[in-house]
């Protein structure tokens, strides 16, 4: 920190001591009509959809046919002669 009472001080109170604060001009904004309101939203609900949110219909594949089974099959059996003898 430096005092006024110091070269350095004074320097640097001359540097950032403004009287007054620059005054700005911002460009105001420019209203909007409705014509173009609507247009943009227009605009807006002819844009593509989500990709993430797309739903895509795959065809079905054909399956290979898969054996049917029914508890009688799973029942144990007498085995033929030849089968023993094998």
């Amino acid at each position: 920190m430096f005092g006024r009472e110091t070269k350095a001080g004074k320097e640097m109170f001359d540097l950032y001591n403004i009287a007054e604060k620059p005054k700005l001009d911002y460009p105001k904004p420019k209203p909007r009509s409705q014509k173009e309101i609507d247009a943009e939203k227009e605009k807006l609900a002819n844009t593509k959809k989500c990709p993430q949110k797309t739903v895509i219909d795959y065809p079905d594949l054909p399956r290979p046919e898969r054996p049917v089974f029914h508890p009688v099959d799973f029942i144990p059996k007498r085995k033929n002669e030849s089968v023993i003898r094998k």
